[in-house]
């Protein structure tokens, strides 16, 4: 049970419009783009999109991204995203599939994540966001259009 831009975190979350887990990734984009199936290659790029952000693996992040969105989210944006939420919500712990929302042409996917961290206390602090991919299909690749965290 794990699993387009990224929200920088404040007050709240709001939308932007990937070590040791870039052979994983690798191997999920590769079982992504010979899954027979648009849902599962689609769960297959939201939780390697996941799992980069998981383990700071912007290399292979940008391996489940169309070029318009690797270009639109180069890696200082994904760094600058992933302090913002480290410091708000913590680090990834776990994550769930929840839908696949109905949508013409595109594929909308939305998870669960829950978050860890250590609050000043030494209380551990759980949160838990929707994660939300846009995904689309061109020439038999699927990869991630645009994603929020919120």
């Amino acid at each position: 049970m794990k699993k387009n831009f990224f929200a920088p975190l404040g007050a709240g979350l709001a939308m932007l419009t990937a070590a040791g887990c870039a052979s994983s990734n690798a191997e999920a984009l590769y079982e992504a783009e010979k899954a027979q199936d648009l849902a599962e290659a689609g769960k297959k790029v939201c939780e390697g999109l996941l799992e980069a952000f998981k383990s700071n693996d912007y290399k292979s992040m940008k391996l489940f991204m169309v070029p318009e969105l690797s270009a639109q989210y180069p890696e200082n944006v994904f760094n600058q995203s992933r302090n913002d939420m480290q410091k708000t919500l913590g680090e990834i712990s776990d994550y769930e599939y929840l839908a696949q929302l109905k949508m013409p042409i595109l594929k909308n996917m939305v998870y669960r994540v829950t978050f860890k961290r250590t609050a000043s206390d030494k209380s551990v602090i759980e949160q838990e966001v929707l994660f939300r991919v846009l995904l689309s299909e061109s020439k038999g690749k699927v990869r991630a259009m645009s994603f929020v965290f919120f």
